[in-house]
C-alpha cells in the first residue's frame, strides 16, 4: 500500500462561510495557508465524483449492458470481467485517478445495474462453488499491476 507522507494532526477553528455559516475550518495548503470550510470541501468532492462517474458512465454507453437500463446513476456500477485484471476499485476514491488510467481499468469492466451486477455476481458464486476455486491472490494481483504500468508507459508502484 502507497504511503502519502506523513500522518499530520490539522488545526481546526470554528469561523465564518458564506455557504455554511459558522463551522468548522480546516488550515490547508502546502506554500501559501488558507482556511477552508470542512463542509465545502466534502461538497466539492462529492461533485466532482459524481461528474466523473458521469463520465466513466457515458463512457461506457450510458445503459446496462444486460439490461438497458439508465434512469439513475447511481444505480449503475462497473463490474470487472475479470477479476484477475483488475487493478483498483472504482467506487468511491477510484474515479479520482487519472482519466488514462481510469480508463484503462474502465475497458476491463461492463457498465451494469445493480440488479445485473447482483444476479452475475450470484452466478459466478454458484460456478466457483461447484468448481471449489478461490479468489486470486495478492501475487496474481501484483503481475497485473506489472502489465498496466507497462501498458501506461510507466514505472510500477509496487
Amino acid at each position: 500500500m502507497k504511503k502519502h507522507g506523513p500522518k499530520r494532526i490539522l488545526e481546526t477553528k470554528f469561523l465564518y462561510c458564506n455557504k455554511h455559516g459558522e463551522c468548522e475550518h480546516v488550515e490547508s495548503g502546502i506554500k501559501v495557508k488558507k482556511w477552508k470550510c470542512c463542509s465545502c470541501a466534502v461538497d466539492y468532492s462529492t461533485k466532482y465524483r459524481k461528474k466523473r462517474k458521469q463520465k466513466a458512465i457515458d463512457y461506457k454507453g450510458g445503459a446496462c449492458e444486460l439490461c438497458g437500463y439508465k434512469k439513475s446513476i447511481v444505480s449503475l456500477t462497473f463490474h470487472h470481467k475479470n477479476p484477475l485484471f483488475k487493478e483498483y476499485e472504482l467506487s468511491g476514491t477510484g474515479l479520482c485517478k487519472s482519466w488514462d488510467k481510469l480508463v484503462i481499468e474502465l475497458d476491463k469492466c461492463q457498465l451494469l445495474c445493480i440488479n445485473c451486477h447482483f444476479e452475475v455476481h450470484e452466478q459466478i458464486d454458484q460456478e466457483n462453488f461447484k468448481l471449489n476455486r478461490r479468489e486470486p491472490t495478492n501475487y496474481h494481483k501484483k503481475e497485473i499491476h506489472f502489465i498496466n504500468s507497462k501498458k501506461l508507459g510507466k514505472k510500477p508502484s509496487l
